[in-house]
Parts: C-alpha cells; sequence; structure tokens
C-alpha cells in the first residue's frame, strides 16, 4: 500500500502543473505507481525506485505536456519507446478521450503495460511489442496520428526518424529534451528538412521537484515522408541524417 505522504507529493505534483486533482486520477496513478515498484522488483522496469522520485522523474514529468494540450481533445496519439508507460499511461489518465498507441522493443515491458491498462481499466489503448522502423511502414500506423511523444529515447536527429513516419501532415511530434534541446535542433537540421518537420516551439519548463531543465520540442509535420524512410531496423542508429 502507497503511503499518505506519496498522495501528498503527487497531488502537489499535478498542482503545479494547473492539472485538476481528481480523486479518480489521484487512485489511478497512485496504483500504477504501487504495480511499477512491485513489477519493478522482478524485472527492470526502470532505474528509478524510491516513490517520490518516480512520481516527479516520471509521472510529473510525463505531464508537463497537458497544460499545451488543453484546447486539444480527441486524438489519437503514438508514445515511441515508451518503456513502462511514460509518457504515454500518465497523459492517457489525464486525457481520457484520447486514444493511445504504446508501442516498445522489450516485450516484458509491453506485458507490463496491458497489466497497467486492464488494471487501470483504460480503453482504447493499443500496447505494441515492436520497433518504431517496423511499424511504420504498416500502413495501419503510417501518417494517421495526430501526435506522437517521445521521452529519454534517443537524440532528435534519430528520434525524427522514428517518430514524424507517424505522424499525419500537420500533426505534431512532441520530443521531451533536457538542457541541451536547442543543440539537438541545430543538429537535427538536415532531418528535419529531409523528413518534412518544422520546429514551432520550444517550451522551457520550470516544475518545482524536478531537477534540471527541461524543454518540450514542438515538431509540425509538413509534408509526407519518403517511402525511405524510416530504414530498416539499426540503419537509423548507425547512420542517423546529419
Amino acid at each position: 500500500m502507497i503511503e499518505q505522504k506519496y498522495k501528498e507529493i503527487l497531488e502537489t505534483g499535478l498542482e503545479t502543473l494547473e492539472i485538476k486533482v481528481d480523486d479518480k486520477i489521484v487512485e489511478s496513478l497512485l496504483s500504477y505507481l504501487e504495480l511499477l515498484i512491485e513489477t519493478n522488483k522482478k524485472f527492470n522496469l526502470t532505474s528509478i525506485t524510491e516513490p517520490s522520485k518516480v512520481i516527479y522523474k516520471h509521472f510529473i514529468d510525463s505531464l508537463t505536456i497537458i497544460p499545451f494540450l488543453k484546447e486539444q481533445s480527441n486524438k489519437h496519439i503514438i508514445d515511441v519507446g515508451t518503456g513502462a508507460g511514460f509518457p504515454g499511461i500518465p497523459v492517457k489518465i489525464i486525457k481520457p478521450d484520447y486514444k493511445v498507441s504504446l508501442i516498445d522493443s522489450t516485450k516484458k515491458k509491453v506485458d507490463f503495460l496491458k497489466i497497467i491498462c486492464d488494471e487501470l481499466k483504460l480503453t482504447n489503448v493499443e500496447c505494441i511489442h515492436t520497433r518504431a522502423e517496423e511499424l511504420a511502414r504498416d500502413t495501419d500506423h503510417r501518417e494517421k496520428y495526430d501526435i506522437a511523444l517521445s521521452r529519454a529515447l534517443a537524440p532528435l536527429n534519430l528520434l525524427l526518424e522514428l517518430c514524424l513516419p507517424f505522424v499525419k501532415v500537420g500533426g505534431t511530434f512532441i520530443a521531451y529534451k533536457s538542457k541541451e534541446a536547442y543543440n539537438e535542433i541545430d543538429m537535427a537540421k538536415k532531418a528535419l528538412d529531409v523528413l518534412g518537420g518544422q520546429v514551432v516551439d520550444v517550451k522551457k519548463l520550470e516544475i518545482s521537484g524536478l531537477e534540471g531543465e527541461r524543454n518540450l520540442i514542438f515538431i509540425k509535420k509538413t509534408k509526407a515522408i519518403s517511402s525511405i524512410y524510416p530504414r530498416k531496423a539499426g540503419s537509423p542508429q548507425k547512420k542517423p541524417i546529419i
């Protein structure tokens, strides 16, 4: 059972993001926290295991995009390289009308996501064991999403090749980044041009309880991507677009 003090820490974190503290939301996030910590004892889902740190470094960090999604509803989003469900599941808990696809290449993590969705009774969530390079060539997923998200996965120039193929023309890819955000944007200029991405905003975040600088990079998809992208699994990592 999660201690009362962690409920208070969570509620404080939600309030800093101007997210309405709702009993159902708090209960869902605390249940998620408990399952994550218990499952992590059996196999590695996250290196962060202290509950208050999980709340801020995973939950609150994942939810930093919520203030920028206030006017958007009924969206279809994909979380690329979701791991233990971040940021996709916390976003789904706050935005239940969103349809969410969670993808990861580690089967145990995807199995855990399915348990979480079942336990929290989350609907319209797909948990897919796959690589982004493969799924992005599936016509059921290529250029079908309003929003793609990715957090703590790879440098921006690589992320663009893995994530933009999922996004509709006119849709948005949001990358969670550290203080190196602008350096990564500079390194990604060619990839942005090749893949039809345009940086439309960078939001610098200062959230009490989160260590270090956080930035959200908002990238608009301006054109359809050539069928050669993404390249086969492993190629974007070995030969990133620079």
